[in-house]
């Protein structure tokens, strides 16, 4: 025998909606009046009107149709009694409920499955079964254990599964580990309550072996022997979570781009004066994230004396609804004044006004300090270019100046210090004299600028001596070329002139001291002589031997000084230096040096030819220091002297056999005492070389040029 599926409703009075609600969900409806049985055929939906509390309709559905399977539904006024609501579910009735759980369309599908869902005790109707068949969420059937007793074909669609590969196994199975304990522990506690209605989400196996996000609702039912089961509706909703979970991320990102970038969004709806700021936004003004914002409190915390600035740019936008572009000040809670680079768009209506304002705001305060402090760096970088005293030219890749600061003009123009353009457009080698310039293999002439001492052409066409730094500096348009010339000419001018009065002081110093030597030896030497024969007679005329040995001691003591005066007379100014000339005045200093420090002095040739007077004392002097070197530092056993005439030079060579210069003692050439030396000679062109190394002595090397009249 063919059994059907029915729902019957028992109401006071058929209600519209409820018939349109059914009529949608099971095709068709039939109104049946009180008391009577109505006549039912595959897929049809039975509403009755009673006035009894639903006895007699329960009578003659119970003697007429007892093989179907029925859901009771009854007025919220009209409750059935106890006995009369157990005798309904007793009989085959799915579920007793009350009129107002049917006026959703949802409740009235979630009351076809379960109708449909009890195809495993009797015969679903054809209508019911196509409903199933079709339906695009997965219905399924448990019992209390969790065992599957029925899955709907769309399993098939949704999950990649058969239902026979389902039913009669747990539903835990194909859930995710992480989700299994919630899914069995629910189970557990709503399993054995009647009419409980749960709803939750979890991960499902597909048979494709990747993981479906479900959505579930579950009803727990009682069946006609009694026994409890769980009627479960899902739906896939991964697509839907995860797309949920990318916006998320994409706000997560957006949230962290602003807040990096400090850039706020706003949206202000004019017809409400509500502001919503993003969450950077609120920090940005100094407000806690999520509070509420409105336009009277945004324009509160603007500065104010850019508040009306502000207001009145804002309605200008509205009116005219051009963009709102403007950096304006705020005043944070705490007093802190900061920057704001303010945007926005006017939103309009299908009428074209204004409506609503949307746009960003941006922290541009630590933007704008360091604008700020790049004006002023730049400002005072123009002021050094112009101010400097050296000359300065920037020219491009191609060596063409373009721009050049006022001493540049005054080195290079005709004195119109003021006017840096009238070196525009020079080329940097042609600044350069013609013994300075350079070519390249191509015959090209080369763009670097040379570095170091150099000579440049002036205005009038003469050389002038400069000293050379380049440096380039790399330009999205191409390389810089910065050109620092230093002038020169009256460095050397008052090098000349120091130079000329160093060799003045030195010739006055050697006029001292031959007047000194003069002195000493004519006038003290005379004096002590004299002495020396007064006490010669004492001896002769005086007869005491106490007295005679005194005398003796006095003429001793005289004879040590008078020796003393001469030789700091020959030191000073040593007689054989004026009468015999430089090599023999080199002669006896050296075997004097000898005597006095006890090092071996070997002379080798010394040859001389007429020098000036002051060429002879300068190189004297300096064979003098030179000595006195050797003894302080020298450490030497032995020294050799050579003084000769190679050519038109007059050389002397002075060579040791000590420590040698060590590197704590300075680098040759740039000690004190040979800057002296090499000073002492400068006026005649003379050129003073050092050859040392530590272990193996030093020599030194003094050439004069010796220009002859």
């Amino acid at each position: 025998m063919k059994t059907q599926s029915a729902i019957w409703v028992s109401v006071e009075t058929p209600e519209m909606d409820v018939v349109r609600l059914l009529h949608d969900a099971f095709q068709r409806v039939e109104i049946a009046e009180p008391g009577s049985v109505p006549h039912l055929s595959d897929a049809h939906v039975v509403l009755v009107a009673t006035d009894d509390g639903g006895e007699r309709a329960l009578t003659l559905l119970t003697e007429n149709l007892p093989h179907r399977a029925v859901a009771w539904i009854h007025s919220d006024d009209h409750l059935p009694s106890v006995r009369a609501r157990g005798n309904l579910l007793a009989s085959g009735c799915l579920d007793v409920l009350p009129l107002s759980h049917v006026s959703r369309r949802g409740e009235l599908h979630m009351l076809a499955a379960r109708a449909a869902g009890s195809r495993f005790r009797m015969e679903p109707s054809a209508r019911y079964e196509r409903m199933i068949n079709h339906s695009q969420d997965v219905l399924t059937v448990l019992d209390v254990e969790g065992i599957i007793q029925f899955e709907s074909p769309s399993l098939t669609t949704v999950l990649g599964w058969k239902p026979e590969d389902l039913i009669g196994r747990s539903f835990s199975d194909h859930v995710h580990d992480d989700d299994r304990g919630r899914l069995l522990a629910k189970l557990s506690e709503y399993g054995h309550r009647e009419g409980v209605r749960v709803t939750v989400e979890y991960r499902f196996r597909h048979a494709d072996g990747s993981w479906r996000i479900l959505e579930s609702r579950a009803t727990t039912v009682r069946t006609t022997s009694g026994a409890m089961e769980v009627i479960v509706s899902s739906r896939d909703v991964t697509h839907f979570r995860t797309a949920m979970s990318e916006i998320k991320h994409r706000e997560d990102q957006l949230s962290e781009a602003q807040r990096i970038g400090h850039i706020g969004s706003w949206r202000w709806d004019v017809g409400t004066d509500r502001l919503d700021w993003s969450a950077e936004h609120c920090r940005m003004y100094g407000f806690e994230p999520g509070s509420p914002v409105s336009y009277h409190r945004f324009q509160d915390a603007i500065h104010a004396d850019d508040r009306d600035a502000v207001r009145n740019a804002i309605s200008r936008s509205m009116d005219t609804h051009e963009p709102l572009d403007m950096n304006h000040r705020i005043v944070r809670p705490n007093g802190e004044e900061r920057m704001i680079h303010l945007r926005g768009e006017v939103v309009l209506d299908e009428g074209r006004h204004a409506v609503a304002m949307f746009g960003t705001s941006h922290d541009v305060t630590e933007a704008e300090r360091s604008k700020a402090a790049a004006r002023l760096t730049q400002n005072r970088f123009r002021e050094l270019f112009k101010l400097s005293p050296d000359a300065i030219l920037l020219a491009d890749r191609n060596g063409v100046i373009f721009d050049a600061n006022d001493a540049a003009t005054r080195l290079f123009g005709p004195g119109a210090g003021d006017n840096r353009t009238s070196l525009a457009g020079t080329r940097l080698h042609g600044l350069l004299a013609p013994d300075f310039r350079s070519e390249g293999p191509d015959g090209m002439e080369r763009r670097a600028f040379p570095e170091g001492r150099v000579d440049v052409l002036l205005h009038d066409g003469s050389m002038h001596p400069v000293t050379a730094h380049v440096n380039a500096i790399a330009e999205p348009d191409g390389d810089i070329q910065i050109v620092y010339l230093r002038d020169e000419g009256e460095r050397l001018r008052h090098e000349a002139l120091l130079r000329n009065l160093s060799r003045h002081q030195g010739d006055l110093l050697e006029a001292e001291r031959t007047r000194i030597s003069r002195e000493v030896h004519d006038v003290l030497g005379q004096e002590l002589t004299a002495l020396k024969i007064d006490v010669a007679w004492v001896v002769r005329h005086f007869g005491e031997d106490e007295a005679l040995g005194r005398l003796g001691d006095i003429d001793a003591r005289l004879s040590s000084t008078l020796e003393t005066a001469r030789r700091i007379a020959h030191e000073l100014r040593p007689g054989i230096l004026d009468d015999f000339g430089l090599a023999a005045a080199i002669d006896w200093q050296a075997r004097q040096f000898g005597k006095r420090s006890g090092l071996t002095v070997r002379l080798g040739a010394m040859e001389t030819r007429e020098l000036p007077d002051g060429l002879t004392t300068a190189i004297f002097r300096i064979f003098q220091e030179l000595l006195t070197n050797i003894a302080r530092h020298a450490q030497a056993a032995a020294i050799d002297v050579s003084l000769t005439c190679p050519g038109e030079n007059l050389v002397l060579v002075v060579k040791d056999d000590g420590v040698g210069i060590r590197e704590k003692d300075g680098r040759a050439g740039e000690s004190l005492g040979l800057l002296g030396m090499r000073e002492r000679i400068a006026p005649w062109n003379g050129r003073l070389t050092v050859h040392s190394a530590p272990g193996h002595g030093t020599t030194v090397e003094v050439l004069v040029p010796v220009i002859h009249s």
